[in-house]
């Protein structure tokens, strides 16, 4: 066998091999059972490539791209900043609808976070594969803790001022 011979089927083992990788850490899928969705939101909550998508607590997907769009505008004219593109089962897809919620949720108190998508109407139209959605932003935790300390503090400062008040009140209830 000559030696350009050998060096060529080297290059094609090395091609069907690359090609087999690819497929097995599934970055090609020619026969793919999933459609693709873009969601929008303002804030990620710590979403990340990768994370699940899950249709009444089943998980039916998986986050596959995050991207940073400053001018991005929804029909409406409301203005977001993320577009997350997601894959969703084609056995699942039927239950997702125009009326359907993309929540960020957390997989208990420190677990991943995920998508959630909660199934829209049966009178609802379907959607259209890549088309784009709003998602439900998830509250931020810093700003829930700061005005908690705030609306403490004047809580405190109310009982302060008024507290022969309440002392008065909290006896009048006891007898």
């Amino acid at each position: 066998m000559k030696i350009e011979t050998k060096v060529g089927l080297l290059f094609l083992s090395a091609i069907v091999v690359m090609v087999g990788f690819a497929y097995f850490l599934g970055l090609i899928n020619p026969f793919s059972s999933h459609n693709e969705l873009k969601l929008a939101y303002n804030f990620a909550g710590g979403i990340e490539l990768g994370s699940p998508v899950r249709v009444m607590g089943i998980k039916v997907g998986k986050v596959k791209n995050i991207e940073f769009l400053p001018e991005q505008k929804m029909p409406s004219g409301e203005e977001v900043k993320l577009r997350i593109t997601i894959s969703i089962s084609k056995k699942a897809w039927p239950t997702i609808r125009k009326d359907s919620d993309f929540y960020i949720n957390l997989a208990g108190v420190i677990g991943e976070k995920f998508i959630e998508i909660t199934p829209g109407s049966a009178s609802a139209d379907m959607l259209k594969e890549g088309a784009v959605l709003r998602g439900v932003d998830p509250p931020r935790i810093d700003q829930l803790i700061s005005q908690s300390y705030g609306l403490a503090g004047k809580i405190l400062e109310m009982v302060e001022e008024n507290k022969t008040s309440v002392v008065d009140t909290i006896t009048t209830m006891n007898q």
